[in-house]
């Protein structure tokens, strides 16, 4: 398998995973399920975070630290795929 259709498929996947967690998060009520709801806003707030680093790395260069995860959840239609 050659380097371009390795990542192609894993981008693939990743978009499948993504949509996959957004789809699970949006069927939860915020009321019901603010404590889930926290833990999907920080797994989003890793997967950010590692995604900038890897384009980072793609790129040649460093990326500086990340910032701190949030303690308060952000309002939640913020969090929707876009």
């Amino acid at each position: 398998m050659s380097t371009s259709s390795l990542l192609t498929s894993l981008f693939r996947y990743k978009a499948w995973a993504n949509d996959e967690l957004f789809a699970a998060a949006a069927a939860l009520e915020d009321g019901a399920h603010a404590e889930a709801l926290h833990g999907v806003i920080r797994i989003l707030n890793h997967i950010h975070v590692v995604d900038s680093i890897f384009a980072a790395h793609l790129q040649g260069g460093n990326m500086a630290m990340p910032p701190p995860i949030p303690q308060k959840r952000p309002h939640w239609p913020i969090c929707a795929p876009r």
